[in-house]
């Protein structure tokens, strides 16, 4: 059985290296449509862009500001269809992760931004969605997470890790659509628009890559989007209030009371 999750978990780890060819063509036939329409792309921004993504499929790790730019120029929704396919496989690799107690979580190997998968988030997928919509993810810890419940504000909390996971221990009030649900969630409503969104994971890595996910959505134009720093590991040792199967880590301070 502990083979079987080793091979499962190579494979896995494959693909989200090399991600999936099929998506990088929708990319690049959105980057077409704009040259059709006389957009921003242009016979020379789509080769550039078929290079770029032919160094992502190969492992590049690194990534310039003419790469960023090139990917930026296709917009957000060619930005989206290169995410969405890195954020399927990430959850599904966590999936198979905890399955076994002995294996590390894919999110805190990854959290060092040193991986493949984590250098095309920070360093090309993050910076070209902020040059395409001006917009970035806010960050926020846990106390000023606490203190934005406790003024009132509403807020969807979403816990974007496995649903065993979260049953486990979660942020008081958070439901839980596992990161491989939320591109589904922010078309068919269930994530609205008009209220602001926190995105809560273990330690942050995760509730990242889907808020990112979330700013190339032009219905989330005007929504704040928020990522909270640290997740539910810096909620809990904060003494702040939890829920789960593990019980409530923290009487001292409880959501609603002053």
């Amino acid at each position: 059985m502990k083979k079987f999750i080793a091979l499962c978990v190579a494979i896995f780890v494959m693909a989200s290296l090399s991600l999936r060819a099929e998506n990088f063509d929708y990319g690049i036939g959105l980057a077409t449509k704009n040259q059709e329409n006389k957009l921003l792309y242009s016979e020379q921004n789509i080769e550039q862009l078929k290079d770029l993504i032919e160094r992502m499929q190969s492992n590049k790790t690194t990534y310039t500001e003419k790469d960023v730019e090139g990917l930026a120029r296709a917009g957000a929704p060619a930005i989206r269809a290169i995410l969405v396919p890195i954020i399927n496989l990430f959850g599904t690799l966590e999936s198979i992760l905890q399955t076994t107690s002995t294996t590390p979580s894919a999110e805190n190997q990854n959290s060092g931004g040193s991986s493949s998968s984590s250098s095309i988030i920070y360093q090309l997928i993050n910076p070209a969605i902020r040059l395409a919509t001006g917009r970035e993810v806010i960050n926020i810890d846990a106390e000023e997470l606490y203190n934005m419940i406790q003024s009132g504000q509403e807020l969807q909390l979403i816990d974007v890790r496995t649903t065993n996971e979260w049953e486990q221990l979660r942020v008081s009030g958070a439901i839980n659509i596992p990161m491989q649900g939320v591109n589904r969630a922010l078309q068919d409503g269930t994530i609205k628009p008009s209220i602001p969104i926190v995105y809560i994971c273990q330690t942050g890595v995760r509730a990242y890559m889907t808020a990112l996910l979330t700013l190339t959505y032009n219905e989330f134009s005007n929504t704040p989007v928020y990522n909270l720093e640290g997740g539910t590991v810096a909620w809990a040792e904060a003494g702040l209030p939890t829920e789960g199967e593990q019980g409530t880590l923290s009487t001292e301070r409880g959501i609603g009371t002053n």
